[in-house]
């Protein structure tokens, strides 16, 4: 039995696995569905699909569950909603969410979609925390 041996000065190291989201603590309930939907938005904006593809009941298209998938991943690990959070404003099973994760976080290590999806992150952030801090002041 032979074991790979990673080549030395390969070119690129593997990015370290994380799942945790850095879940902003005590989110109020409507916040985390604001945030959700910010996440639904923007996907559905950048990836070019109806809102009402990635949160109609069932499964829908190939392409409409992927796109929801990003959705989740954005809304989870992008914005730290927590899951439980996540799970109601998608309609879906917190086991169903994980695997919408695991599948984004598998795809990152193809460099264009990693690029495209820390790009989505780093907006819908942006987004967020001006939503936050305008909701906190309450100019809303």
């Amino acid at each position: 039995m032979q074991i790979a041996l990673p080549s030395i000065g390969s070119p690129t190291p593997p990015r370290p696995r994380t799942l945790r989201a850095p879940v902003r603590p005590g989110i109020p309930t409507s916040q985390a569905d604001s945030l959700c939907r910010l996440a639904i938005q923007l996907t559905s904006a950048v990836l070019q699909s109806g809102e009402a593809d990635i949160l109609q009941s069932g499964r829908g298209s190939r392409r409409a569950a992927y796109i929801r998938q990003c959705a989740i991943y954005l809304a989870h690990v992008g914005l730290g909603v927590p899951l439980a959070d996540c799970a109601r404003a998608f309609g879906r099973d917190k086991s169903t969410l994980r695997h919408a994760c695991n599948q984004i976080e598998d795809k990152r290590d193809c460099p264009v979609f990693d690029q495209t999806i820390g790009e989505l992150e780093a907006t819908a952030c942006r987004w967020a925390d001006a939503f936050l801090l305008t909701n906190l002041r309450g100019d809303l």
